[in-house]
């Protein structure tokens, strides 16, 4: 995840000067629109290709243990009070 968080200000920065210098250089808007686009979809792929699938177990039916489980962390009664709450307060506005 910082990987992906750290190439998201690099592209943000390195983008922009790549299209002002393709734009207005001697490739022009056309071809240039055309190596960014084959740039973006270079890096598409290579995400693409680097990403794998996690199986995940399959999911029982017991609803019990479930619900025992939710009932016991604390964030999720945490979470789930502050949305009743301020979503009571968003349907009253």
């Amino acid at each position: 995840m910082s990987l992906v968080t750290s190439g998201t200000s690099l592209g943000a920065v390195i983008h922009p000067i790549m299209l002002n210098h393709l734009f207005n250089g001697h490739v022009g808007f056309s071809r240039g629109v055309l190596v960014s686009a084959g740039f973006v979809s270079t890096l598409l792929l290579v995400a693409h290709l680097s990403i794998r699938t996690i199986v995940l177990p399959a999911p029982s039916a017991n609803y019990r243990a479930a619900a025992r489980k939710c009932s016991r962390d604390v964030m999720f009664i945490l979470m789930t009070l502050a949305y009743v709450v301020f979503g009571m307060r968003r349907l009253e506005d």
